[in-house]
């Protein structure tokens, strides 16, 4: 199985949530936005590669469904029964393709995958966050390891905001300190972080308070301001990002219960078109691949093997550091990988 085109609809009728509800089912198209103004689709078109939008919807106008082509979108229609205003509309907005809202929304489904291109992942060379499904796939070793590639042409940081469960400061030895204060505007144009190795680290306290949305971002925002690459460990996707993602790199364990759980977590991902890291790979690859394919549509960008992991404490194993060597060249396509 392919990537998965990323569709936004337009909320709108009942045939809207047919067609939500048969996508997910069909597990063929992931949804990225469901818009009820303007400014939504937006806000939602850097990350689709399809608007679904139906002819009762008062604001769509021609010239914003060529507007959203030109944007690089394709752009479906559903019009309902004798909309003859509705058709005009989509044909003068000259939409990829019309479907009538009267049919299976299972054919309205097979039709957008057939019709549309995924448009490459977009490369963002100053953020890249990392994140995956609850269960320990090892999204914190890899951000590490990430960080650490980042550092062959520049400087690096690597900021924890994993609410959930913060461990990358025990894992790299560095708790109780440094720790993202829980309420400290004073840490914006002086990150409070501290080196490890060739990258500079700002993780949370063990047990943090909530992280208010304005200190994550005020952080962010001075991290990407002072360091050439910010690796963000977001911890388990749950919900939107509270943050601008950047490339975003999704971490799966190479297990049965891994990829299970890797598998609902894709279906619900309403993100950026993401990078997989399949973690702790052994035995049959060609098999577990297979099984990657087939439980989330996607493929993976770079296999880790189990015996990559490094112990706590340790840096980046050189088995690991190579076997991310594809996706450190896709994520900073214009600085050379680092040296192993």
């Amino acid at each position: 199985m392919g990537v998965r085109p990323g569709i936004a609809t337009i909320v709108s009728g009942s045939w809207e949530r047919a067609l939500v509800e048969a996508a997910r089912a069909a597990g063929t198209l992931r949804i990225v936005g469901r818009c009820e103004t303007p400014f939504e689709v937006g806000q939602v078109i850097p990350r689709a590669d399809a608007i679904i939008v139906g002819s009762e919807v008062p604001w769509v106008t021609a010239a914003a469904l060529r507007r959203w082509r030109d944007a690089g979108v394709a752009v479906f229609g559903v019009v309902g029964a004798n909309d003859r205003v509705g058709a005009r509309i989509f044909r003068d907005g000259e939409v990829t393709q019309v479907f009538d809202a009267r049919e299976p929304m299972s054919r309205t489904v097979a039709g957008i995958v057939a019709s549309v291109a995924v448009r490459p992942a977009a490369v963002t060379s100053g953020t890249v966050t990392v994140t995956g499904p609850r269960g320990c796939p090892g999204r914190s070793e890899i951000a590490i390891a990430l960080a650490w590639k980042a550092t062959a042409t520049g400087s690096a940081i690597l900021v924890e905001t994993d609410r959930d469960a913060p461990g990358t400061g025990v894992r790299l030895g560095l708790e109780p300190n440094p720790g993202l204060a829980r309420s400290d505007p004073a840490l914006v144009g002086s990150l409070a972080c501290r080196r490890w190795g060739r990258i500079e680290v700002l993780t949370l306290p063990v047990s943090p308070a909530p992280l208010s949305r304005s200190i994550e971002l005020r952080v962010l925002e001075a991290a990407v301001s002072e360091f050439d690459a910010v690796i963000v460990d977001a911890g388990p996707c749950s919900g939107p990002m509270r943050h601008d993602p950047g490339s975003v790199v999704f971490v799966m364990e190479a297990s049965p219960v891994g990829l299970v759980r890797a598998a609902r977590a894709i279906a619900a991902w309403a993100g950026p078109q993401p990078r997989v890291v399949l973690n702790r790979v052994e035995g049959d690859v060609e098999y577990i691949l297979r099984s990657a394919r087939a439980a989330t549509g996607l493929e993976p960008s770079a296999l880790i093997p189990r015996t990559a992991r490094p112990d706590c404490g340790d840096p980046p194993l050189d088995s690991m550091l190579a076997s991310l060597e594809p996706l450190a060249t896709a994520l900073w396509p214009d600085q050379r990988s680092a040296a192993l």
